[in-house]
């Protein structure tokens, strides 16, 4: 078989390996199809990508041949799409922070933000209805592991693909509209206000505030473990807006404006010295009652709706 029909059958090797079919290592597979000595490197691109689907490979070309420009081009090239574009955009010196585990400056990251986002390629899990790519999770898949091979920084996901989703589901057409333009073209950077001192896994506990006065809500408490947030411009927060019934009917989701008076951020330094994580204090915050997100104590529905995209970007999934 030739063409497309070649890389199809390695994907769907790489599927049976998934799925216990196969009692071969990884690397004997990735041996035999080295001494085949065809097309080595887009053959083992094949078959991981078919480990990491395991699905039909009909499946897989419904998810990606729909897609203009992709309806035109081989499957071959599909796969092999980004990698000549990765390192003419990818800056040097970021790369060389990524492969020796530097840090990042937030320099960096807004810069690698910025390349990706005129490039179009940024909101890559956003649909076209919002500027995003409008790729399906194979071509996701597929940018995100040239990404990798490049040494590229992984984008700050607070706003891209944890925030955004949360809006896009249930957030107003308003919101949608003032927000999410505002996230890709960079003007604000968000950080994340979940955890608090003995509220990290039981979560539903936590007791920041936020009591309703007229067209605004007045925030008290503590967030900590709060990651970028010396950087952040804007914090979504989970508050308490009701100690009625049980603790997750009681949680708001609002959007703050990290400028506000009376927030204060502390850093956490962490056992190697660095500054990443942060506690962030609110005291007496006024927030505009326009900036919660949804119905007022059903924020536990968004918080386990953004978790699920939080866990998916992790795994460099979004669906």
């Amino acid at each position: 078989m030739l063409g497309d029909s070649i890389y199809a059958n390695v994907m769907i090797l790489g599927a049976s390996w998934q799925n216990g079919m196969i009692p071969l290592s990884k690397s004997a597979i990735h041996k035999a199809i080295t001494l085949n000595g065809t097309n080595i490197e887009m053959n083992i691109k094949a078959f991981e990508l078919g480990c990491w689907v395991i699905v039909d490979p009909s499946v897989v070309e419904k998810t990606i041949s729909h897609k203009k420009p992709y309806a035109s081009i081989s499957l071959s090239e599909k796969i092999d799409l980004h990698c000549d574009h990765i390192e003419l955009y990818q800056n040097k010196k970021l790369a060389d922070k990524i492969e020796n585990n530097k840090p990042l400056l937030k320099e960096d990251m807004q810069n690698w933000h910025d390349i990706l986002n005129k490039k179009g390629w940024l909101a890559s899990s956003w649909p076209k209805e919002y500027n995003g790519t409008g790729w399906g999770v194979v071509e996701q898949f597929i940018f995100e592991d040239e990404l990798a091979a490049a040494n590229a920084p992984r984008t700050v996901p607070f706003g891209l693909r944890m925030l955004a989703p949360v809006l896009m589901k249930f957030g107003t057409k308003d919101q949608c509209n003032y927000w999410l333009p505002r996230i890709l073209d960079g003007s604000d950077w968000w950080c994340q206000g979940y955890s608090e001192p003995g509220s990290g896994s039981d979560l539903a506990s936590l007791k920041t505030s936020a009591v309703k006065c007229g067209d605004q809500y007045l925030v008290n408490g503590q967030k900590t473990w709060t990651t970028l947030a010396q950087h952040a411009n804007m914090i979504f927060n989970l508050v308490r807006t009701s100690n009625e019934g049980k603790p997750q009917q009681g949680i708001s989701f609002l959007m703050i404006d990290m400028n506000s008076p009376g927030i204060e951020v502390r850093p956490i330094k962490t056992i190697d010295g660095g500054h990443e994580v942060n506690e962030v204090w609110f005291s007496d915050v006024r927030v505009p009652a326009e900036n919660l997100i949804g119905e007022e104590n059903k924020g536990w529905t968004y918080a386990k709706y953004l978790l699920s995209h939080e866990r998916n970007n992790l795994s460099l999934i979004h669906i």
